[in-house]
């Protein structure tokens, strides 16, 4: 797998981890004055971070992982096993 998929599903992941974390201090903050103007009645803000960090989730989970298992041309490599046999006494 090449390095530059590898990145973009990481980079999915941490968007959303990044998202998530900016939708939660928004519901937070939409208590305060300064948050309420971002938390109006019709498209509230933190439920666009919460969306797009839905979405980068899912980039990450469709994308081949930064994360996966070593690849199935590793997998089929030789095993080594001894050269003698175990005698029997």
């Amino acid at each position: 797998m090449s390095s530059v998929k590898q990145n973009c599903a990481a980079g999915c992941y941490w968007v959303g981890i990044a998202m998530t974390l900016a939708s939660l201090a928004l519901i937070l903050a939409g208590n305060t004055d300064l948050g309420w103007g971002f938390e109006h009645e019709g498209f509230p803000l933190s439920w666009a971070f919460a969306g797009s960090a839905a979405l980068a989730f899912l980039a990450a989970e469709f994308s081949p992982s930064a994360f996966s298992s070593p690849s199935e041309a590793e997998d089929e490599s030789p095993q080594f096993s001894p050269d003698f046999e175990v005698a029997d006494f």
